[in-house]
C-alpha cells in the first residue's frame, strides 16, 4: 500500500513546488512593472509640484513618458518601455492612474492614443 502512495505524493511535492516557483516569478516580474508605474506617477507628481497650473480644472490630463524626458526628468522606465499618467480631479484631490506598456508587458486599460 505505501509503495503505491509513494509515486503520487513525490508527484504532488513536485508540482507543488513547481507552482511556487511559477508563483514567484510572476509576482517579481509584476514587481518590477509596478515600480516603474509608482516611478512614473512620483515623477508627474514632482513636475506637477513645479507646474501647478497644470492641474486639471475639471476633467483630466495626460502625461506621457516622453513629454517628461524632454522636460528634462528622469522617468526611469526600461528599454522599450512607454507609458504616460492620467491626472484626474476627484473632488478636491487629484488620481493619478499610470500606465505602461513594454514588449512583454501592458498595464489594464493602457491606450495607445495617449503615446506621442
Amino acid at each position: 500500500m505505501k509503495k503505491r502512495l509513494m509515486p503520487y505524493i513525490t508527484i504532488a511535492i513536485i508540482l507543488v513546488v513547481v507552482l511556487f516557483f511559477i508563483g514567484f516569478n510572476l509576482t517579481n516580474k509584476n514587481n518590477k512593472y509596478n515600480k516603474m508605474e509608482k516611478r512614473l506617477v512620483k515623477t508627474s507628481e514632482k513636475y506637477l509640484g513645479l507646474y501647478p497650473g497644470l492641474y486639471p480644472k475639471t476633467n483630466q490630463l495626460v502625461l506621457t513618458s516622453e513629454m517628461l524626458k524632454n522636460k528634462g526628468y528622469d522617468v526611469k522606465l526600461y528599454k522599450n518601455c512607454s507609458g504616460y499618467v492620467i491626472i484626474k480631479k476627484n473632488n478636491n484631490f487629484y488620481k493619478y492612474e499610470p500606465y505602461i506598456k513594454c514588449k512583454d508587458y501592458t498595464t489594464k486599460g493602457f491606450n495607445d492614443k495617449y503615446i506621442e
